[in-house]
């Protein structure tokens, strides 16, 4: 532009040369979110490699990247932030593009949606809500966890949470970080499993099993596995998940192929493990009872 402004102040500037007009990848941008969330979006102005300009907003709710352009084909990022605006609000007006090419007008449209999630206790409108579903409701609360609305609900002071939510919500149908991001937003604590006993003697060489009572304190996704290391000791099975547990505890069955002592010990550090040993001629065989999100963390 500035180069037109000195070919004209020079008297050189040709205006009978034919230019072409500017076009756009969109004749208006539209737009609809929830309450207090932030989106981005673009589009492109298009024309020939001398066209430059100017870009300006009519209203602060949308904010372009960059305020100038130029070359044959530029894009105009932006960002949408419904933040301070009322539930089912609409914001108008205009993006200004003022270049060598002529001035141009593009409309926008701004909606505030507040469709907020629906569970079988009603609607759920903030994080509360939703610990509460998930306390009572397990599986409910998961698959209302991935539906579209339920950023809908991050807003005030959950609003903290809404890059954590995005980072979680990566994996459709995950479970386990479910119970991570409740845990994250300190609406939950992780489940704490103790036995019922701490030792377990088998002196009778008849007895070919015995089982141990497993608890659970608190409540939420659960994912324990059960390994054995030799071949005398083996469990019923290999897998604990929180459909196993009634009222609090589970009942875990192991079988003794040998002859021999058993001897079982609840260990007391924090891996949430518990071992179990048989011993035949001084032979030893242990089986952990191991959470998998702390071996995996």
């Amino acid at each position: 532009m500035e180069k037109c402004v000195d070919e004209i102040l020079n008297g050189t500037y040709d205006f009978g040369r034919e230019r072409a007009p500017l076009s756009f990848s969109c004749a208006k941008v539209n737009c609809e979110t929830g309450r207090g969330s932030t989106i981005y979006g673009s589009f492109y102005i298009m024309g020939d490699s001398e066209c430059r300009g100017f870009v300006r907003v009519s209203d602060p709710h949308l904010k372009t990247e960059t305020d100038t352009f130029s070359g044959a084909a530029s894009e105009i990022s932006y960002t949408v932030s419904t933040v301070g605006l009322k539930p089912d609000s609409v914001v108008t007006g205009k993006i200004d593009i003022i270049s060598n090419r002529g001035e141009y007008e593009m409309p926008f449209e701004i909606r505030v949606s507040d469709e907020l999630p629906d569970s079988s206790m009603g609607e759920i409108k903030n994080l509360f809500h939703f610990a509460n579903l998930a306390m009572g409701a397990w599986d409910e609360a998961v698959e209302l966890f991935y539906s579209p609305r339920f950023k809908n609900i991050l807003t005030g002071p959950d609003a903290e949470y809404l890059a954590a939510y995005r980072g979680f919500s990566a994996y459709p149908g995950n479970a386990c970080n479910v119970e991570r991001f409740l845990e994250t937003t300190k609406k939950k604590t992780a489940p704490v499993y103790t036995a019922e006993i701490d030792k377990v003697w088998i002196d009778d060489p008849e007895q070919k099993s015995f089982d141990i009572i497993l608890y659970k304190d608190g409540w939420g996704y659960t994912d324990l596995e059960i390994s054995c290391e030799g071949s005398y000791l083996s469990a019923d099975k290999e897998h604990i998940s929180r459909e196993d547990f009634k009222d609090g505890e589970t009942k875990l069955l192991f079988y003794s192929g040998y002859t021999h002592t058993c001897y079982c010990e609840r260990r007391s550090d924090k891996t949430r493990s518990f071992r179990a040993a048989s011993y035949a001629h001084h032979f030893k065989e242990i089986y952990r009872l191991q959470d998998r999100q702390d071996r995996q963390g």
